[in-house]
């Protein structure tokens, strides 16, 4: 029994309790620009595969070197992905755009300017600005474009890598982003726990066999004690007429016929002679 339960749950360890296979992680991205910082892409493993979902006209996902990664989101407003926050949540940061300082000396000609115009287009509604868009760029080592969702696969380089996920045109939202990293799952005790059960069911019917062979010498020396020591053989009693003895009673004797060889002799017809003296 100890042999099919260690087996049963070396198994188990290497099936129902085995690990998964992949590590995979997601987050919400807070604008349409998402990018990850360097040391994301290869946190749980060499080799990783990206996926971007996203509502717009286009889903432009990008490859390239940190530095000009940032250098092309500038000030824009964007969402870093900085690692891992759970086995299966992103850990995110959002950066607010960041609007530019002006002059000391041409900030109060702008300011008069900016109140002229306010005054004059007052009751005009100000253009959206439509979110970046990084297609075409030459900064980017792979550049994919789709629609709705697209997939990279990255293996893991020497430098500081990161990757940039824009959706783009009308009607653009902010994109999903997952990471799935491959996992070596190792089962150690599958092959320890499966021998150990083999050992232990084997050992078990040997010791079963023995004593199967132990007790039958006992029930036959059992059986022996039970009938006891053998007794005197009783022999038959004849029967015969009630009362009579029939144990002494003589058996006629036949005698041989004499043999046609042999000599016959007839005794003398005379009287016998009488004895002398």
């Amino acid at each position: 029994m100890l042999g099919l339960v260690a087996a049963g749950l070396a198994v188990a360890s290497a099936t129902a309790w085995r690990p998964a296979d992949s590590l995979v992680a997601s987050a919400q991205s807070g604008a349409t620009l998402v990018m990850t910082e360097p040391g994301v892409l290869d946190v749980a493993a060499q080799q990783v595969t990206l996926r971007a979902q996203g509502q717009g006209e286009a889903l432009v996902v990008a490859l390239g070197r940190t530095e000009d990664v940032e250098a092309w989101i500038g000030d824009d407003a964007h969402t870093r992905v900085t690692g891992l926050q759970d086995a299966s949540t992103l850990a995110t940061r959002d950066v607010a755009a960041r609007q530019p300082e002006p002059d000391d000396e041409a900030g109060d000609e702008d300011a008069e300017e900016q109140a002229e115009e306010d005054g004059e287009e007052g009751t005009e509604e100000e253009a959206v600005e439509p979110p970046p868009d990084p297609r075409g760029s030459d900064l980017w080592v792979t550049e994919i474009v789709g629609d709705g969702s697209v997939d990279l696969e990255w293996a893991a380089e020497q430098g500081r890598w990161s990757v940039l996920v824009a959706t783009v045109g009308e009607g653009a939202e902010p994109a999903t982003l997952t990471l799935t990293w491959p996992q070596e799952v190792r089962t150690p005790w599958l092959g320890p726990g499966v021998a150990v059960g083999i050992a232990l069911v084997l050992a078990g019917a040997l010791w079963w066999v023995l004593i199967l062979r132990e007790g039958r010498p006992r029930a036959r020396r059992g059986d022996r004690e039970g009938r006891g020591a053998p007794g005197r053989r009783e022999e038959p009693v004849a029967h015969g007429a009630p009362g009579r003895d029939t144990s002494s009673e003589e058996r006629p004797v036949r005698t041989p016929a004499p043999s046609a060889a042999a000599p016959h002799h007839r005794a003398p017809s005379g009287p016998a002679p009488a004895d002398v003296g």
